[in-house]
């Protein structure tokens, strides 16, 4: 080591406009701190600040500071770029002597100890001014440290390349021995890093004679481009602590919120209004060390629609695209930025147009690429048939019945609005029993993307009777349904045990009858039930010890029952000297009862108990511990001097139990920690206002089964759906964890709004639309005037054959008229202000063709 071990420097300023990426600056003997070019092989330097006093080395900080060590002092300063003056922060007592230190991306100084076999590796925090060791380096320091692709490397006190561990030095790596073209009696002093391209990173070896190499990193082969005239005591570049790399990183949904894990991003298809569903949250980002070059959209799995299941795009700023069905490609112009291709994504729109669709889950690949670098991400998109036509159903008329609605005989949930096939006499559902015949009848739903159809039975009836089934024999203990019922709500039932339902459970020896009285039609039908009884109960399991037998079935005996025993063996009891599982069948007329046993050998080794893993419980909560045997086969003795099975555990501590069966032990041990209560940060959202008569959602983001949900109106679902007034508040519960929050629901009377509906004289009459075909106008649920121009205006989003114009009007929450316009939207501004985030009604009056009016009202939510 030169000048009484003088380490090299490294000087790095990363927001001093003097010095540019790729510049490499050194401190000298002589006190400077220069900047040399050695791309051009030149061993020259140029002086940029002389410094107060000589020091063994520098680095530069994020925070755009500099920092030096001393040799002997083994002091750490601030270095006054413009005046050399230096400012003293700490010093390193522990220190034989500093020789090396370099700065970290995160502001961390990594600093080495030097002159001295083992030497520390040192970290010192310039935010708190404090450091601390992280071991010792094996072949100690001769100087300078540099970052090389994330790692840590440094030139070793016996001329070694080493790969240094930060977290504890003493497991730092040799490369090799530093060899190749060195001038003889010189070594390799400092080591100093910059960045030749997006892929690759330059590190140079500096020797303590002032000659310049080039290192080859993966085995310390250094190769000399000049020779210096001056001693050299430190280098640094403004690449060391920067990363060196080209990346690109695609997220479709960055927080999440769809319920996707990583960078995917999930959805459900809705068929209405426009079959079309997005394939990226509107939070999509990209991130990329330079730009995009191309973005790569296709549907890659799914029972397809053919040409009828498509992407679509609505935004390609810059971006030049190659359009096929199911697969998209966007590329630069060369002037597309990273939010060009964010915008791209999210005006990517998955299309299905078939009938009807097919169910199931889409897969759309999304691959960007960058500089040769690329990044994919997913969208499932989950399509589900929500079309419900109902169960099937039955029902029972006399000729002289009223008639009935078809649909009340439906079970389920089937929606309104479908049609029956074939068709009756009413023209619609009324099945008018005079009239029209028995049969089957169809009721058929679609809503454009699904179809769904159930049937209903139709029996019509003047005088008959009906079979209860034949009689019966079961085995007691059983119960047995009687049902009479005729599918006719106007029928009456009268039992002979006195009851009056369509069924009835039966569970004694009798004879049962029934009377059906169905208007002026009576039908009656008996059936003789008989109960037979017998028990049959092997016990519990049980362990026979090498060489014994034991015998089973000795308590099943019945009279006048056959026996069947897996084993062949037809007797009430049997000796089992094997282990095994036994069964029994026994029959007693036409009851049958069967019943086994596991027999177990022993082997006399231990027995093997898992009590589980080392857990926690929180306060007031238990546990219950269990050896997973039966006390009837295995004596049982807990820490607590329990006997049972399985013991309830409410305070931690140290938990054993031991088992004996007679001829083998076992035992184990959990320990059980006690762990804090939390609390979840739930946030159900602002206040809600809707129109009388009216229904809205509350939902929360904790899903179950990870969370127990509570409502105050009882329910224990994630969303409820609410439409009266009031405040409804939602406790959740977790591992140790509870949350809870209330929202405010307010109605108001819609129909009382202030509304004129007089337009150009002539006074508005609603018409009953079923009388003619209209097209129709679709409005937005939500629009954000915030000056993006995307859904910056609120009013219809469509136009179609026959529609004329419409008039508009927008209310608040307090019936005031916020907005009224004749074929105009509204820009969220109230009385040249704007509008507060809320949730607003509106109310629209459309003009066709033919003096066709059609009104509609609705709510829209404000964001911003």
């Amino acid at each position: 080591m030169i000048k009484s071990g003088v380490s090299l420097i490294v000087f790095l300023f990363i927001t001093c406009n003097l010095w540019a990426q790729s510049e490499i600056f050194i401190s000298d003997e002589n006190k400077n701190i220069s900047k040399i070019n050695i791309a051009n092989n030149n061993c020259t330097s140029t002086v940029v600040v002389n410094t107060a006093s000589n020091l063994s080395d520098i680095t530069l900080h994020p925070n755009g500071n500099m920092y030096a060590c001393s040799f002997t002092a083994r002091k750490i300063y601030r270095v006054n770029m413009t005046t050399g003056a230096l400012t003293e922060l700490t010093t390193i007592t522990e220190a034989s002597r500093l020789v090396g230190m370099t700065a970290d991306a995160n502001g961390l100084i990594y600093i080495t100890e030097g002159n001295v076999i083992p030497s520390r590796l040192f970290v010192y925090d310039p935010v708190t001014n404090t450091y601390e060791s992280r071991g010792f380096l094996a072949d100690g320091s001769a100087g300078d440290l540099t970052w090389y692709f994330g790692n840590l490397y440094n030139a070793s006190d016996n001329n070694k390349l080493v790969k240094v561990d930060v977290n504890n030095a003493a497991n730092s790596t040799v490369i090799g021995s530093f060899s190749g073209v060195v001038k003889p009696g010189d070594r390799i002093f400092a080591l100093v890093t910059v960045i030749a391209n997006c892929d690759n990173s330059i590190t140079y070896g500096l020797s303590e004679k002032g000659d310049y190499y080039r290192l080859d990193m993966a085995t310390a082969i250094v190769d000399r481009l000049c020779i210096g005239n001056v001693d050299l005591y430190g280098s640094t570049s403004a690449d060391e602590f920067n990363a060196s790399e080209c990346f690109l990183t695609l997220d479709l949904d960055k927080n999440n919120s769809s319920g996707a894990t990583g960078s995917n991003y999930q959805v459900d298809f809705s068929c209405l209004p426009d079959a079309k569903s997005p394939i990226a949250d509107i939070d999509a980002e990209i991130e990329v060390a330079n730009l995009v070059d191309s973005i790569s959209i296709e549907i890659t799995s799914g029972t397809l629609n053919g040409s009828n299941e498509f992407l679509s795009v609505g935004t390609a700023t810059n971006i030049n695209t190659n359009n096929l069905d199911q697969k998209i490609v966007g590329i630069s112009n060369g002037s597309a930025t990273t939010a060009n291709f964010e915008a791209f994504l999210n005006s990517m729109r998955y299309n299905n147009t078939a009938f009807p669709i097919s169910e199931g889950i889409r897969t759309v690949r999304v691959i960007g690429y960058s500089e040769g670098r690329s990044d994919t991400g997913f969208a499932t998109i989950t399509i589900v048939d929500d079309v419900e036509a109902g169960n099937d159903g039955t029902i029972s008329f006399c000729t002289s019945d009223a008639p009935a609605n078809l649909f009340n005989s439906l079970g389920g949930s089937p929606d309104v609005g479908g049609i029956w096939r074939p068709s009756l006499t009413s023209n619609s559902g009324i099945f008018n029993p005079a009239v029209d015949p028995a049969g089957v009848y169809y009721y058929i739903v679609s809503d454009g993307c699904f179809i769904d159809s159930a049937k209903v039975t139709v029996s019509v009836a003047s005088s008959s009777t009906f079979d209860l089934g034949n009689d019966t024999t079961i085995c007691f203990g059983s119960s047995f349904i009687l049902n009479a019922d005729v599918g006719n709500p106007s029928a009456t039932y009268t039992w002979s045990n006195g009851a009056s339902d369509s069924a009835i459970v039966v569970t004694t020896s009798g004879n049962y009858s029934v009377v059906v009285d169905i208007g002026t039609c009576q039908v009656t039908d008996n059936i003789t039930v008989t109960f037979i009884d017998f028990q049959l109960e092997l016990g519990n399991d049980v362990t026979v010890c090498p060489g014994d037998s034991v015998l089973i079935g000795d308590d099943i005996g019945q009279a006048g029952a056959t026996y069947l025993w897996n084993t062949g063996e037809t007797t009430a009891e049997i000796y089992a000297s094997t282990f095994g599982n036994y069964s029994v069948e026994v029959s007693l007329q036409s009851c049958k009862k069967t019943d086994n046993i596991n027999v177990d050998a022993a082997t006399g080794s231990p027995i093997p108990i898992d009590l589980g893993p080392d857990t926690t419980i929180c306060p007031g909560n238990n546990l219950i511990l269990s050896s997973g045997y039966n006390t009837a086969v295995y004596d049982h003795l807990w820490s607590n001097g329990s006997t049972a099975a399985s013991i309830t555990v409410t305070t931690p501590g140290t938990y054993s139990v031991t088992l004996n069966n007679g001829c083998e032990t076992g035992t184990d041990t959990i320990i059980v920690s006690l762990q804090p209560t939390t609390t979840i940060p739930l946030n159900l959202g602002n206040d809600i206002t809707i129109c009388e008569g009216q229904t809205t959602s509350i939902t929360t983001s904790y899903s179950a089964p990870e969370y127990t949900h509570q409502w105050s109106t009882g329910s224990t679902a994630e969303t409820i759906v609410v439409s009266a007034p009031g405040t409804y508040t939602l406790t959740i519960s977790g591992n140790c964890e509870t949350g809870t929050d209330a929202i405010e629901v307010f109605t108001i009377d819609c129909d009382t709004i202030p509304v004129d509906t007089t337009i150009n004289d002539t006074i508005i009459i609603p018409i009953d639309t079923t009388e003619f075909y209209y097209c129709e106008i679709l409005m937005p649920s939500a629009f954000t005037p915030n000056g993006d121009n995307k859904n910056d205006q609120f009013g219809p989003v469509n136009i179609c054959e026959g529609f004329l114009s419409y008039e508009l009007y927008v209310y608040n929450r307090y019936g005031e008229t916020v907005f009224r316009g004749s074929d105009d939207t509204w820009d969220g501004t109230f009385k040249g202000k704007e509008a507060p985030m809320d949730n607003y009604i509106w109310y629209a009056i459309y003009f066709y063709e033919a003096d066709k009016i059609v009104t509609e009202r609705g709510n829209i939510i404000l964001l911003r």
